[in-house]
């Protein structure tokens, strides 16, 4: 969300596009790097879930 509009197809692909060539990028430079991004990566998504089940549970809603 960008002031409160969410954004169009047009940048939402341009943004998916840059993240995935961003990530080949990475892998063609070494495994390990590129492993290095896929790991913070799968951690954020984990921290995410757990913080939104979380407060979930506490809201009790």
């Amino acid at each position: 969300l960008i002031n409160g509009t969410i954004p169009g197809p047009v940048v939402s692909i341009g943004g998916a596009s840059i993240m995935i060539l961003g990530l080949i990028g990475a892998n063609a430079i070494g495994v390990r790097w590129g492993s290095s991004i896929q790991n913070i990566t799968v951690f954020a998504k984990i921290a995410t879930l757990l913080l939104v089940t979380g407060l979930a549970l506490f809201l009790g809603r």
